[in-house]
C-alpha cells in the first residue's frame, strides 16, 4: 500500500464516527458501467490536467457571455445515457425549483435567485481548479471515471437548470459533490465523507449538503458508461485542441490598431 492510499484508511478509520453522518448514495451502485477501457483510459494525472482545463474554459465561456463552448453545448454531437443506465432528461419544473423566482416576466435589478444554487461560494477559493483536481487526486482513492462523470453530470444539471452558471464560485464545490458521489457508486470500499471534507477544505456538514444537492437536482441520473465516458473524453480533447474563443474580456484588453 503506497503513502497515498494508507492516508486514505487511515483517515477514513479516523473518522468512522462521522460515517452515519454520509448520505448514501450506494443504493444506485448498480447504474454504474464496466470496468475502465478505451481511449481514455490515460494516466490518472495527465487526464487530470486535460479535465481542469476544459472546466476552466468552460468557466470563462458561461461567465463571459460567449456561446458555443462547453460541456452543454458538446451534448448534441454525443451518445445519449443507455435507457438502462438512466431515464431521459426531463426539463425542470419551475414550480418545484426553490430558487426559482415568483414571475418569470419580472426581472430584477439584482441576480435573479434561480440563478443562485448551493454550489455557489461566497468568494471563490484560494486555489486553482488543476491544483483542486491534484490534490484530490494525491490524497483520495479516485479512479479515471470519476473525471469524466463530472462533465457527464454537468451536462445533465444544466439540462435540467439551463441557467447555472460554472465559474470560480461553483466550479470546486461541483467536482467535489461529483467525486463523492462517483466513488459511492463505482468503490466497493470508499473514503468517508469526513475524509473528502478534509481534503475539499470545507466542513462536513457542507459537503453532506452538497452531496445530497447534486443527487436530488440530478434525480438520481447517476449512472454512466463506459462508451458514453469515451465520447466525452473525445469530445473534451477535439475542444481542447482548437484555440479558445475571444471573450468579452480578452476583446476590451487588446490594443487598438
Amino acid at each position: 500500500m503506497g503513502p497515498a492510499a494508507a492516508a486514505v484508511a487511515a483517515a477514513a478509520t479516523d473518522a468512522d464516527a462521522d460515517a452515519d453522518a454520509n448520505t448514501d448514495t450506494s443504493a444506485a451502485a448498480t447504474a454504474v458501467g464496466p470496468a475502465p477501457s478505451g481511449d481514455w483510459h490515460v494516466p490518472l494525472a495527465e487526464l487530470g490536467q486535460h479535465v481542469a482545463r476544459f472546466l476552466n474554459r468552460v468557466a470563462a465561456a458561461r461567465t463571459s457571455g460567449t456561446t458555443g463552448l462547453g460541456v452543454a453545448s458538446l451534448s448534441p454531437s454525443l451518445a445519449p445515457p443507455s435507457p438502462s443506465l438512466a431515464p431521459p432528461l426531463r426539463p425542470p419544473d419551475a414550480s418545484n425549483d426553490p430558487h426559482q423566482t415568483a414571475s418569470p416576466s419580472h426581472t430584477p435589478a439584482r441576480k435573479p435567485r434561480s440563478m443562485l444554487t448551493r454550489f455557489h461560494a461566497k468568494k471563490p477559493p484560494p486555489i486553482s481548479v488543476d491544483a483542486y483536481l491534484t490534490r484530490i487526486i494525491r490524497y483520495t482513492p479516485i479512479e479515471p471515471p470519476f473525471l469524466l462523470v463530472i462533465l457527464v453530470y454537468l451536462d445533465r444539471y444544466w439540462a435540467r437548470y439551463p441557467h447555472f452558471v460554472l465559474s470560480s464560485l461553483t466550479v470546486h464545490r461541483f467536482v467535489m459533490a461529483t467525486i463523492v458521489v462517483a466513488s459511492k457508486l463505482y468503490l466497493d470500499r470508499f473514503a468517508s465523507n469526513a475524509y473528502f471534507a478534509k481534503v475539499a477544505g470545507t466542513s462536513l456538514a457542507e459537503l453532506n449538503a452538497l452531496e445530497l444537492e447534486l443527487c436530488l437536482r440530478l434525480d438520481w441520473d447517476l449512472g454512466w458508461s463506459d462508451a458514453l465516458l469515451a465520447d466525452y473524453h473525445h469530445a473534451m480533447m477535439e475542444t481542447l485542441q482548437r484555440p479558445p474563443p475571444v471573450t468579452t474580456a480578452s476583446v476590451a484588453a487588446s490594443p487598438s490598431p
